[in-house]
């Protein structure tokens, strides 16, 4: 009786992953290393990689391979792969951020082995069509390895709001598409266990209002963008080295009131938000050194 019992709950488990997988339309199947131990290995890798309708993960504790299915138009298997590392877990894409790997139970944490291959001649499109090579990867070009990793993007976004200043809209999608290009460059392999968690974390949002900005010939509807972007490179500022002093800039008046921020290497105001109409209008919040 207790084997038939146990082969049921086998045939249900394995109907389970059936149907999960089932529901994923367009679907593509991948398998990949993924480093573990245990069965609370298995548990987390599987919730941070399953996405309802996007993305399911098996992943085998033997043989460290999840099979991985995926619905090619709105998911692949980096952007799997990255949630699966901010989880604590190595794989053949991403390194797991070092505080997150030692916050894992005592039984979980396996022995770092893996080393995610160079990205030299492949890059993976993304669900939004930007092409990026892998985190924490060693890039070919190595003058982009320095102490300040993040620089080439700081410099992209300055250039972004001062062609927003200037109010051209054709020029600000040249410059988005350009910072867009240099995120590809980065050499993720040099950031900070922070920048690199923050990194990780809302890179694609990044790329995504800057794809948005680059496409877009309304100048309005840029500067909106732009907003998301500052956020998010502001974020970034505080968690990473930077060569310059960056101020934190509000214009109270921008969004019906709402206010918008920006970030500038300069201390003097110029809106990026309404260019001439209102260049200086606006005010230092914070100095970031």
């Amino acid at each position: 009786m207790k084997s038939t019992a146990k082969i049921w709950m086998v045939i249900i488990a394995l109907l389970s992953t059936y149907n999960g997988f089932s529901q994923i339309k367009n679907s593509s199947d991948t398998s990949l290393q993924i480093s573990g131990n245990c069965a609370m290995c298995k548990k987390t890798i599987e919730n941070a990689g399953n996405l309802k309708h996007e993305a399911q993960v098996s992943w085998d504790k033997d043989s460290k391979v999840a099979s991985i299915s995926y619905d090619k138009n709105k998911t692949n298997p980096d952007e799997i792969l990255k949630r699966i590392a901010l989880a604590g877990y190595d794989n053949e894409t991403f390194l797991a951020p070092e505080d997150t790997y030692a916050k894992l139970p005592a039984c979980c944490q396996y022995e770092r082995q893996l080393k995610p291959k160079t990205h030299a001649a492949k890059s993976t499109r993304n669900a939004h069509g930007h092409d990026h090579t892998n985190a924490r990867v060693s890039h070919s070009d190595t003058s982009q390895a320095t102490s300040k990793p993040l620089a080439g993007v700081y410099q992209a976004y300055f250039t972004l709001k001062d062609a927003l200043v200037n109010s051209d809209e054709v020029l600000v999608s040249a410059k988005a598409t350009k910072m867009q290009n240099d995120l590809a460059k980065l050499p993720m392999d040099k950031l900070s266990d922070t920048a690199h968690t923050k990194w990780m974390q809302g890179e694609q949002n990044l790329s995504l209002n800057l794809k948005k900005i680059a496409q877009s010939g309304d100048l309005a509807k840029q500067r909106q963008y732009f907003q998301q972007v500052s956020a998010f490179i502001y974020e970034l500022l505080q968690v990473s080295n930077h060569d310059t002093t960056v101020y934190y800039q509000h214009c109270p008046m921008y969004d019906q009131g709402k206010g918008g921020h920006w970030l500038s290497v300069d201390s003097d105001i110029k809106n990026p938000y309404y260019g001439t109409s209102m260049l200086t209008c606006g005010s230092n919040l914070e100095t970031i050194k």
